[in-house]
């Protein structure tokens, strides 16, 4: 058994039309499972809730808790919040073929009698962080990033005198953009 068949969910039995709710723990053991992942240290809080139709299903997803990024600005690891929902239907099909699914609609064999959420959750986690991650701001409103790495990044920066030092044979070919 794998450990990420922990996270599948059998419906066959369930009663239909009524909600059936799933709790599942994602830890640093679930981004194992994930090799090429970035994430690889978290605790999440995953809440699942199950309707089953006679033709398909609907699972509402709350994942709340927080993993660990890098931060795009001074390199450096933080946790980073993570409160995320969202909803995932599930259509039973005779084609089960990846080229089918939809970002929010997946199809499953008639036959099937569970469904692993695993990857769905993963993929959630990712969707929930924001494009550009950065230490949070202080009380004061200043960056928690890491202090010598700002000053080595302002040191770097190029600066405004150097900006408006134009070699001239390129301020001759701005000039001929004005005229």
């Amino acid at each position: 058994m794998s450990f990420l068949d922990l996270y599948t969910i059998p419906f066959k039995n369930l009663d239909q039309g009524v909600v059936h709710k799933f709790d599942f723990e994602v830890d640093d053991q679930f981004f194992e499972n994930f090799p090429y992942s970035d994430l690889k240290h978290g605790h999440l809080d995953v809440s699942v809730e199950l309707m089953v139709n006679p033709d398909n299903l609907v699972l509402d997803f709350f994942i709340k808790g927080e993993v660990e990024v890098q931060c795009d600005r001074c390199l450096g690891y933080f946790m980073h919040p993570i409160d995320y929902k969202s909803r995932l239907y599930v259509r039973f099909s005779d084609y089960t073929t990846d080229w089918f699914d939809y970002d929010d609609e997946i199809f499953l064999s008639r036959e099937e009698t569970r469904i692993n959420i695993a990857k769905h959750i993963y993929d959630f986690i990712n969707l929930a962080l924001p494009i550009k991650k950065v230490h949070p701001l202080d009380e004061n409103g200043n960056p928690t990033c890491d202090p010598q790495m700002l000053k080595k990044l302002e040191e770097l920066s190029p600066s405004h005198e150097h900006e408006q030092q134009i070699d001239p044979r390129w301020q001759a070919l701005k000039d001929l953009l004005k005229e």
